[in-house]
């Protein structure tokens, strides 16, 4: 649990924080080193303030910076992309957006209203519409910022209300509750109608699946280690599983096969045990000797055993997940991100589980 609340932290400012598929899509035009030039010291200033929580990125990025002063003197909050592959970009990032991100984004723009906050994000797409490159020119940074906290806001809300509905001690708003999430944030308005139809019933699917198996799991005389580890393995099975893209090939056509092997090995391949016994190892050191100097007390309070139960699952399926995203798009593994994003979702996993021996205080 520890370890999951230390993770949390750098990943809860994400307002700050540039997603890892950004950064590997850099457009290295120019080798920018030693900073003498306004424009340079300029650009490394940029990259600083963008990446915060990350100053070795900043001056790692800053090392690739692309500056083409005949096409765009101004760098976007990308930190490396003029205008036109900034449009580029996300015209493909809003296409991956899903109904349930939508509805966040639609969401937090209403509160802006009501507060009285600039919205650049309306404004840039109305810059669109009018074809005023000026205007966007000045709103990217904005609307780039504003993006990104709707895109974290989706995220993070997501996951907590599915451990919520998870563990939700109503299971009939705890199974409606979990379909509605799963099914809306698997669904992208920008595709086909067939297509959104199969990625709402898989995700109404995989709801069903992972209530279904939590609750068998939590009904076993196991201590919540065990539990937890056993759930992590299985939460991340059936999302793998029931995800139409794990069954998508690199000619876009549809290969079971594949992603059958992506889904099995997804969960017991030589990787992702190693990340298994990660999670089970340091589950232990950390819950045990509480466990042992509490006299058993602590497994035994419902409370408690229900937020390590959660805590536990969320390190294991948390790291198998970016495990397996680091394998889809044939990347190094890099076990520190693994271990950061087993910790985030362990500490948001617990937070959801938090309130009471219930689940969410609404779910009662």
């Amino acid at each position: 649990m520890i370890v999951g609340l230390v993770g949390l932290v750098p990943n809860f400012c994400g307002y700050f924080a540039m997603p890892n598929f950004e950064a590997n899509n850099i457009a290295v035009l120019a080798q920018a080193k030693n900073g003498e030039t306004e424009e340079q010291k300029n650009l490394l200033d940029l990259y600083k303030e963008t990446f915060k929580t990350d100053l070795k990125t900043s001056e790692l990025l800053y090392t690739q910076a692309v500056k083409e002063p005949e096409e765009d003197q101004a760098v976007v909050a990308h930190g490396h992309l003029p205008l036109n592959e900034y449009l580029i970009r996300r015209d493909e990032q809003q296409k991956d957006q899903t109904w349930y991100g939508l509805g966040v984004s639609k969401l937090t723009r209403l509160g802006r209203n009501i507060l009285g906050m600039e919205d650049a994000s309306s404004k840039f797409d109305q810059a669109i519409k009018d074809n005023d490159q000026t205007a966007m020119m000045a709103l990217r940074r904005q609307d780039f910022k504003q993006r990104r906290f709707e895109q974290n806001s989706a995220h993070y809300s997501s996951a907590m209300l599915k451990t919520g509905f998870v563990f939700a001690g109503n299971k009939t708003i705890g199974f409606a509750g979990l379909v509605g999430v799963t099914s809306t944030d698997q669904a992208h308005p920008s595709d086909p109608f067939q297509k959104q139809a199969l990625d709402a019933v898989l995700g109404a699917t995989k709801g069903i699946a992972t209530k279904l198996v939590f609750e068998q799991i939590n009904a076993q005389a196991w201590d919540p280690v065990a539990k937890g580890l056993t759930f992590g393995l299985s939460d991340r099975f059936i999302d793998r599983g029931l995800t139409a893209s794990t069954y998508i090939n690199r000619e876009e056509k549809f290969d079971p096969l594949l992603g059958a092997q992506k889904t099995v090995l997804g969960v017991v391949g030589p990787e992702a045990l190693l990340a298994d016994a990660g999670a089970g190892i340091t589950s232990a050191a950390l819950l045990y000797p509480i466990n042992m100097y509490t006299k058993g007390a602590f497994f035994a309070h419902p409370l408690a055993a229900k937020v390590a139960m959660a805590g536990v699952s969320g390190l294991t399926s948390g790291s198998l997940r970016e495990l397996n995203q680091q394998q889809d798009i044939g990347r190094k593994t890099d076990w520190v991100d693994i271990a950061k994003k087993g910790g985030e979702k362990s500490a948001l996993d617990m937070l959801s589980a938090l309130p009471n021996p219930r689940g969410l205080p609404f779910l009662r």
